[in-house]
């Protein structure tokens, strides 16, 4: 038996995206990644919180204290909190002064500053108050405990202050990134507390 199949030809058309609507979408994409990496390095320099930022903290404290970043030896700055609030905690070096600052995150003004000159003693005068241990040999305690000699060492200050009815010396410095802390019995000359921290904690 011969069977005759007849088959009918049939056109499918396929719609490929015009050269425009191409165009389109990528120039809609580059402008959707363009947006999130601005957005991102908008968080980066303030939070979603709304806080100023790291650098901004930073020159604040650094146009208040009349000092040129590029003049420091160091700069070291976090965000903390104290007492519920938010602040920027900034400490810088220039010459022979510390500068600490603590700037509102939120409204970047300044909350509270101080700085120390090296090797400046607010002491109690040795005229007026009997001990037995002076200033040098105190200094040689703290050194001898560090493993260091003065001339090693940078940011030194020592002084005598009374601590619990007690006279002490308070005696820091820094040596390598390194910040030392040291109490010396006044009458005796042992060392009472001995603490040693990254100088940027």
């Amino acid at each position: 038996m011969l069977m005759s199949v007849s088959m009918t030809a049939c056109n499918i058309t396929i719609n490929a995206p015009s050269a425009d609507e191409s165009s389109a979408t990528s120039e809609a994409s580059q402008t959707d990644d363009a947006s999130g990496a601005s957005e991102a390095s908008s968080a980066e320099s303030a939070s979603s919180d709304g806080y100023i930022g790291i650098e901004e903290a930073e020159k604040i404290a650094l146009e208040h204290a009349g000092v040129d970043e590029a003049d420091t030896i160091y700069l070291n700055s976090h965000l903390e909190y104290e007492d519920g609030a938010a602040v920027y905690d900034v400490e810088f070096y220039d010459g022979s002064k510390e500068y600490s600052y603590e700037i509102d995150a939120a409204t970047g003004s300044i909350t509270s500053y101080d700085y120390d000159i090296e090797d400046y003693s607010p002491t109690v005068s040795n005229s007026s108050i009997e001990v037995s241990v002076d200033l040098e040999t105190a200094k040689s305690a703290a050194f001898d405990d560090a493993g260091l000699t003065e001339d090693q060492v940078t940011q030194l200050k020592a002084y005598l202050d009374r601590d619990d009815g007690q006279y002490v010396y308070e005696i820091s410095f820094v040596y390598n990134e390194l910040e030392y802390e040291y109490e010396i019995n006044a009458d005796t000359g042992s060392v009472i507390s001995a603490d040693r921290e990254s100088v940027y904690d």
